[in-house]
């Protein structure tokens, strides 16, 4: 185990830090417990519910000596790095990344900490000047490129800190030919509220509204054993607009596509619990790339703990590029298939 390694060298045993989640039922923390109790780790615990009232911290990053970062989907387990289809960047030798990277895990560690409290000013130390308006200005691969790092929820961001949602919305808004997207759940709704679960049309809204100005929006979303039913009819919602849509004198019509995206499983591989899923949250478009640690739905932006890592460079080269050509992979996959909208009110009653 790398952490084991790391961590066993003595003038280093300090530097292994951990924050992570209260565990509920799914994952018992048990490995950092024994990191912990071997003194080969710091490891803190963020109860949400005392925190914010509700959420959890469903941030997945890493910050090594300073300098190299990796941001993305994968949680911290075997089911994430074996059984599940995880995207994320890694960054080398960019120890301003990481630096700000380090700001955003400080606020995890410090709210971390027994009968932790959000301040009602953050505090300078953990302020950044890096987001949408004024973003780094880095050399990645020998090409220029515009890199912030956003989060949420909204009290865990200090001054300077791009909220998670603003920036989607932004790319969104300001793609001029295309929109694809690949996550896990797109529902325009709280799913973990109970009662006071409510209708959330922030990213709904502009992705229709960019079909309507003429971009092309790609929504590959998953399908798997724990997909919620009401997902797609919400989806279809979207796919149900594409008639209605103005067509315009540069012949550039806007449009909607869903596909469906399912892991191939064996019935060895089916008996695993939540896995065989594609688990991505990024998105591309002509103008940058985003790659995050949140599902699409409104609970991951208001009361859960996510980043996202934003980049954009001239002629969408780049990360962009690279990024959009993971997706066309995936889109043109046998793994993914179509959405077909309602083709009658028949149909419409029987979902």
């Amino acid at each position: 185990m790398v952490l084991i390694s790391v961590g066993g060298k003595s003038d280093e045993v300090r530097n292994v830090r951990i924050t992570q989640d209260l565990s509920k039922g799914l994952s018992d923390n048990s490995d950092s417990k024994w990191l912990a109790d071997h003194g080969l780790a710091q490891v803190r615990t963020l109860n949400f519910e005392k925190i914010i009232g509700s959420g959890v911290l469903h941030t997945k990053f890493i910050i090594v000596d300073g300098v190299d970062v990796y941001v993305g989907s994968a949680n911290m387990d075997w089911k994430s790095l074996a059984e599940v289809k995880e995207l994320g960047v890694y960054i080398r030798n960019c120890p301003c990344l990481a630096a700000d990277l380090s700001r955003i895990f400080a606020v995890y560690w410090h709210l971390g900490q027994d009968d932790a409290v959000i301040p009602s000013k953050w505090p300078a130390a953990f302020e950044t000047g890096f987001n949408m308006t004024s973003p780094m200005k880095l050399t990645l691969n020998s090409l220029k490129t515009d890199v912030f790092i956003s989060s949420s929820p909204a009290e865990f961001n200090p001054s300077g800190r791009e909220h998670d949602l603003s920036t989607i919305i932004s790319l969104i808004t300001k793609a001029k030919r295309t929109v694809c997207v690949s996550v896990m759940d797109l529902i325009p709704q709280t799913l973990y509220m109970g009662v006071n679960n409510s209708y959330w049309p922030d990213i709904d809204d502009a992705l229709r509204a960019a079909a309507f100005r003429g971009v092309s929006v790609r929504l590959l979303v998953s399908q798997w054993d724990h997909s919620r039913r009401e997902i797609l009819p919400f989806l279809r919602s979207l796919l149900a607009i594409n008639d209605a849509l103005p067509k315009r004198k540069d012949h550039r019509g806007g449009q909607i596509k869903v596909k469906l995206f399912t892991v191939p499983s064996t019935e060895e591989q089916r008996k695993i619990p939540f896995a065989r899923v594609n688990h991505n949250k990024y998105m591309v478009t002509d103008q940058a790339a985003y790659v995050g640690t949140s599902n699409w739905a409104g609970d991951y932006f208001i009361t859960t703990a996510g980043v996202g890592v934003v980049f954009a460079s001239e002629n969408g080269k780049g990360a962009v590029r690279q990024l959009q050509g993971v997706f066309w992979r995936d889109w043109n996959s046998p793994y993914a298939a179509y959405l077909k909208p309602y083709s009658s009110p028949k149909q419409r009653r029987d979902l």
